[in-house]
């Protein structure tokens, strides 16, 4: 496993979401972490989902797992706010 600078790291995952998702791509980049390198590709995991995405240096996607790519606020559309009765107390 190669060490890379911080920038050097980002630049896959940021050439492809910025090609992918050029209006959200800054808030998807702030929920990936890197995850290391493996045979030239580069490994992200997602802080919520834990789900993996793997680029390779040209941005290029080569697998993404099923919530790779998910934020708080898609979360939030698919699982709104429930609201809760009040439980009443009988004396």
């Amino acid at each position: 496993m190669a060490e890379f600078e911080y920038e050097d790291e980002l630049t896959p995952i940021r050439l492809y979401l910025e090609r992918e998702y050029a209006e959200e791509f800054r808030v998807i980049l702030g929920y990936l972490v890197f995850a290391g390198t493996e045979e030239g590709l580069f490994l992200y995991r997602n802080r919520i989902t834990r789900s993996l995405i793997i680029v390779d240096r040209e941005g290029k996607l080569v697998s993404c797992g099923k919530d790779a790519l998910h934020t708080i606020a898609i979360y939030k559309t698919f699982f709104p706010k429930r609201k809760y009765r009040r439980k009443q107390f009988r004396a």
